[in-house]
């Protein structure tokens, strides 16, 4: 399946993502972050790229910071980011990313 052309803007464009976010409301933001989090992290495993990593990692957080405790989709957001910490881990083995 291939990305809608605006995920793929913001996954070149770290502040056009913060810029265009930052007026959008809590639920659509945390959207916007999980998809371009998945496309980085998926971008990782196709390159190896860390930056592309570390991304999805920050993005992934921004999208759990931006969900509510009582949102049915925050586990889903704290999956992937366990999932991404988890591949970091794997190739760094910086037990900072266990804890």
């Amino acid at each position: 399946m291939e990305n809608h052309w605006l995920v793929d803007a913001f996954v070149q464009d770290e502040e056009l993502l913060a810029h265009a976010s930052s007026t959008l409301p809590d639920s659509t933001r945390a959207a916007i972050y999980s998809l371009v989090a998945l496309e980085l992290q998926s971008r990782f495993e196709r390159t190896g790229s860390m930056d592309d990593l570390d991304r999805a990692i920050t993005t992934n957080e921004e999208a759990v910071a931006s969900t509510p405790d009582d949102n049915p989709y925050r586990a889903a957001g704290l999956n992937n980011l366990g999932n991404v910490l988890q591949s970091r881990f794997e190739r760094t083995g910086s037990m900072d990313d266990l804890n």
